[in-house]
């Protein structure tokens, strides 16, 4: 088969396994870096993403830190043409990890000089593997994604026979770009040292340092000089970017711990069996070098390490796999704090390691051996699978967090985070059940988290006496808070109490004017008021500018333009939080009781009523409101039939509904005058 057919189906694989996950929506993180994360929202901010944290004020408690740069920017030109859209999100995502192993092969056939069907079989297991799911299906998992991107471009150009001068310009470039993507890629001399050595003509090491190590060093000098730039940048003239801390908050601690951790990643690259999204309480703990935990893996690790450069410095191929795999794990190994301990995308890079080192055991196997490199096809069989499942789980938020919490239900924070998923979905009790399950061992973080949503659930429930608990929690654990403010506003808002509701809000303007939430609480209570209609179309403007994709701000906009007159404005306003909010029932019915209050001007606007209303019907079948007006309506066409299954269907939803009541004895006494068509 010829290169173009191995391309191909390396291709149709990568993406293939994970093309389930086109059908989810945005989810975790990514509610923090994309759909409420106003500096991708405007290509103006694209200068400011060198200046700022990656998750740049998503958090009022101490967060990880992380400097990506080139993602921001990337998301910011993916939101300019696809909005909130997340099947482009997560198809971009899927032709990207494509790209990648195309790139690879090429990177194996023309650098390493792999023979085809050899790189094709390593790069078959590695594109169908179970622990790119979280890079391939995360939207926010795109950052090693585009990290290898950007690597497997520059080692090529670096490597390219020709040499010429803008192969050369054009990797550095290219590896700078990496390396504001994520600082991982700071490691590329180190492969390019690697490579070249396995690569020479010399014989042995000595021989390789004395003719080759100058010359690399010369060429690698440029590479040097940008990386010393960007970690001064990165760590000393970007405000806001501070180091994170270990995950147990000690040095001594984390490193004690980093043995097993390392372990666990290997076992997770042959064969990765209960994959999480979260590894919180993943790991047990150790304190002591005497711990079976540490010692164990350490000694495993050591001989491993020993026998991979021993292979390496006798010119043993397939050792270059294993010293890949080594340089790109440990900069995620937290001897460097990173503030997680482990995460599945981190071995997205690594992997390729994997691959390399499989090829090269399939060039040193004699044809005699062949029907070995069959082993490929078994590891096919049996990652596919579950590639297919991760994809399925990465593509609903519910099953996310109720699988993650499956597998370890001592992981607190996955069971915040399942609670929050399960009151968004309006399943109350269920989620009280997993927040007073989670053991949050002392973390002011997750007590804050935990806290917040109960105050959030008892609201809704009305149970007030709870929810002030919660909120006294709350602000006990955090008085600086201004979501704990907002928050006490809406608990306000829900016990009847708008003018104390408005004093908190207003607070927070004070404090933060650009904070949405703020905003948001003033223009619900503004919207009682028919008064202040100029300043609700001021705070609409403003919710607008600071999230063009809440919907709530268009419906407000058109509330406020409404009341003062603007007919045709407050239509497009409505029409616009239908096109962002589609599932939002407010915008619908507003939008065809301004239809049919202009009816007798207009006759036309009945059919746009209806409209109107067959598409909100289409969305919500048991919105009682659009029930009830959707029957007059029909009556203004003169289907009586239609209107009476209307009432007849709103009084089953709801049989004390006097609206439907009434009109339906209208209607049997014959009041309404129509026709039927």
């Amino acid at each position: 088969m010829k290169n173009s057919g191995f391309i191909i189906i390396l291709i149709f694989l990568s993406a293939g396994v994970f093309f389930p996950s086109l059908t989810g929506g945005f989810l975790w993180d990514d509610e923090f870096l994309i759909t409420h994360n106003p500096a991708i929202k405007s290509l103006k901010n694209i200068p400011q993403a060198f200046t700022r944290d990656f998750f740049y004020e998503a958090f009022e408690t101490e967060q990880i830190t992380f400097y990506r740069p080139i993602v921001i920017i990337f998301n910011t030109l993916q939101y300019a043409l696809f909005g909130l859209r997340p099947f482009w999100w997560r198809l971009t995502n899927l032709l990207l990890h494509a790209a990648n192993i195309m790139l690879c092969y090429f990177f194996f056939t023309r650098v390493l000089r792999i023979r085809p069907y050899n790189a094709f079989l390593s790069l078959m297991v590695i594109a169908v593997h179970p622990i790119a799911s979280e890079s391939v299906c995360f939207i926010s998992g795109r950052t090693d994604l585009l990290a290898l991107l950007f690597l497997m471009t520059a080692l090529l150009l670096y490597f390219n026979e020709r040499r010429s001068i803008y192969s050369g310009i054009g990797s550095l470039c290219l590896f700078t770009i990496g390396l504001f993507t994520k600082e991982l890629i700071i490691v590329f001399p180190a492969v390019i040292i690697a490579v070249d050595y396995m690569l020479s003509d010399s014989l042995n090491l000595r021989a390789w340092i004395s003719t080759r190590l100058a010359y690399v060093l010369k060429r690698l000098l440029p590479y040097f000089i940008i990386s010393l730039a960007f970690l001064i940048i990165r760590f000393f003239f970007v405000k806001g970017i501070r180091m994170p801390s270990y995950p147990t908050g000690s040095l001594r601690t984390t490193w004690l711990n980093v043995p097993q951790v390392a372990l666990r990643y290997i076992a997770l690259a042959i064969l990765p069996l209960k994959q999480n999204c979260d590894y919180t309480n993943g790991i047990k703990i150790i304190a002591s070098f005497v711990s079976a935990l540490f010692i164990l893996p350490a000694i495993i690790e050591v001989f491993f390490c020993f026998f991979a450069f021993r292979f390496f410095i006798k010119k043993t191929r397939f050792s270059l796999g294993i010293i890949w795999f080594i340089l790109f794990l440990l900069p995620v190994l937290n001897i460097f704090p990173l503030g997680i301990w482990m995460a599945e995308r981190f071995l997205y890079i690594p992997l390729i390691g994997a691959a390399i080192a499989l090829a090269f055991v399939f060039e040193c196997l004699p044809p005699v051996q062949a029907p070995w490199r069959n082993a490929a096809y078994i590891f096919l069989l049996i990652f596919i699978p579950l590639s297919l499942m991760r994809a399925r789980i990465w593509g609903d938020e519910l099953n996310l967090w109720q699988d993650a919490v499956h597998k370890n239900p001592a992981n607190p924070q996955a069971r915040i985070i399942y609670g929050q998923v399960l009151f968004s979905k309006g399943r109350l009790d269920e989620a009280l059940t997993e927040l007073n399950a989670a053991d949050i061992s002392g973390s002011i973080n997750l007590d804050f988290q935990r806290a917040q949503t109960f105050a959030r659930i008892y609201t809704a429930k009305r149970d007030f006496e709870k929810a002030e608990e919660a909120f006294n929690i709350a602000e006990a654990l955090i008085p600086s808070s201004l979501m704990n403010i907002i928050l006490r506003g809406r608990l306000l808002l829900a016990q009847g109490r708008p003018d104390e509701a408005e004093r908190f809000f207003r607070r927070v303007i004070h404090l933060n004017p650009r904070h949405l939430g703020a905003v948001a609480g003033m223009m619900e209570i503004l919207s009682q008021r028919k008064e202040a209609s100029a300043e609700l179309l001021q705070f609409a403007e403003l919710g607008i500018s600071l999230n063009p994709d809440y919907g709530m701000s268009y419906f407000y906009k058109g509330l406020a333009l409404e009341r003062m007159g603007r007919i045709q404005d407050a239509e497009r306003a409505w029409r616009d939080a239908i096109r962002i909010a589609p599932n939002a029932s407010e915008p619908y019915l507003f939008l065809a009781e301004l239809f049919e209050s202009h009816m007798e001007k207009n006759p036309s606007l009945v059919a746009d009523a209806a409209t109107v209303y067959v598409e909100l019907l289409k969305r919500h079948p048991d919105n009682i409101d659009a029930l009830n007006n959707y029957g007059i309506v029909c009556i203004q066409l003169g289907n009586l039939k239609k209107a009476r299954e209307l009432w007849e269907r709103a009084l089953t939803l709801s049989p004390t509904d006097p609206i439907a009541r009434a009109n339906l004895e209208r209607l049997n006494n014959q009041e309404f005058e129509g026709r039927t068509p």
